[in-house]
């Protein structure tokens, strides 16, 4: 999900480990809600069956928040990035070209069962629209909401760097870290229902602008890291408990990124591995496809949630189990889908076509009638 090292900086091992935890955070975190939703709606308060959706909703949190600083961290020290144009096309190669695809295809997937309902319960045809709205809010598929935000954080990274030089590392450290503070509260409070509007992307820049902040000041020492992931632990647990008293009244969070307790987790943890003495970090192949994953995942488990009716199993033992199973198929199809992008050359393919697109445009602007 963070797409690149700043060009000649060694890489950081601990950021790489995060990214893969952050990957595997995302799936335990929507196959959790699953179970947890479905006893919320069903008013289920057996200690035993809500108390592990809760817990694997809750303690895996830390994961948008973490990506987002991993954003900062690699695209704001990368100082080739200022030059817009060459970064917008750059950004998507990588991400926008895969972003459209899979939004065509959940789009797709999701008419296939707008059909279905209309046909067997016989409902208003309207139901056919349904996903086409999701797809104008931002949201195709439930996780494709953070690509959407993430379209205005791109468009600005090139002019955050502009301002980091013409501030100074000094003076653009206390704005970011005065603008977390700012976002928190107000991305606490942000109802809107557009993922892409300006509001969402103020609320998580926060986010994207101390990562950069935290990974410049990072140096290896392994008490800090230890002492920072063990207090990101204990306070994701404290959160756990109140979301599971939420819980126990029917009464389920919003806006969970920005509460108080989760957002000092996620910086406690990114500070604490970011910190890690490690020259290697394992699971390269997750760190790799981390993006893939996190696009092909919630496809997996919604085939398998619609196939196997997952509550109908104890979620103590079958959230890691399907975890583990959804993790490694999402693995293997985020290979295949690579290969597949590789052989029909579908990167360059995207890259001319974005080319085109810029300097079509810039002949349409050379050619107006402006003043000079």
């Amino acid at each position: 999900m963070c797409e690149e090292n700043s060009a000649g900086a060694p890489r950081s091992a601990g950021c790489d480990l995060f990214r893969v935890c952050c990957t595997v955070a995302v799936v335990v975190l929507h196959i959790s809600a699953s179970y947890y939703n479905w006893y919320m709606h069903t008013n289920e308060r057996n200690i035993f069956l809500l108390m592990p959706s809760v817990m694997g909703n809750s303690i895996t949190r830390f994961a948008v928040p973490g990506f987002l600083m991993l954003t900062g961290a690699f695209t704001l020290r990368n100082r080739e990035n200022r030059e817009w144009n060459k970064y917008y096309i750059k950004i998507f190669k990588r991400i926008g070209a895969h972003a459209v695809i899979f939004s065509i295809l959940y789009l797709l997937y999701d008419e296939v069962f707008a059909v279905e309902t209309l046909m067997k319960h016989r409902g208003a045809p309207a139901v056919l629209l349904n996903p086409f709205r999701k797809l104008v809010s931002g949201e195709p598929f439930y996780h494709m909401w953070y690509l959407f935000m993430m379209v205005g954080i791109y468009v600005l990274i090139p002019f955050l760097i502009r301002l980091k030089e013409l501030l100074g590392e000094r003076r653009f450290s206390v704005v970011s870290w005065i603008y977390f503070l700012v976002s928190v509260p107000s991305g606490l409070h942000d109802d809107n229902d557009l993922h892409w509007s300006v509001t969402k992307t103020a609320a998580y820049l926060g986010y994207v602008l101390i990562g950069y902040q935290i990974q410049k000041a990072a140096k290896p020492n392994a008490a800090k890291s230890a002492y920072m992931i063990s207090a990101s632990v204990l306070l994701l647990l404290f959160y756990s408990w109140l979301a599971y008293e939420y819980a126990l009244i029917g009464e389920m969070m919003k806006n969970i990124t920005f509460i108080p307790t989760v957002v000092l987790a996620s910086v406690c943890a990114f500070c604490g591995f970011a910190s890690l003495p490690i020259r290697r970090a394992p699971f390269k192949l997750i760190c790799r496809c981390s993006f893939l994953i996190y696009l092909i995942h919630a496809g997996v488990w919604d085939l398998i949630y619609r196939l196997i009716k997952p509550y109908e199993y104890h979620p103590m033992y079958m959230i890691p189990l399907f975890s583990i199973a959804v993790l490694t198929v999402s693995v293997l199809l985020s290979i295949l889908y690579s290969k597949i992008w590789e052989y029909i050359n579908l990167e360059n393919r995207a890259f001319h076509a974005v080319k085109r697109v810029f300097k079509r445009t810039k002949r349409i602007i050379s050619r107006l009638p402006i003043q000079r």
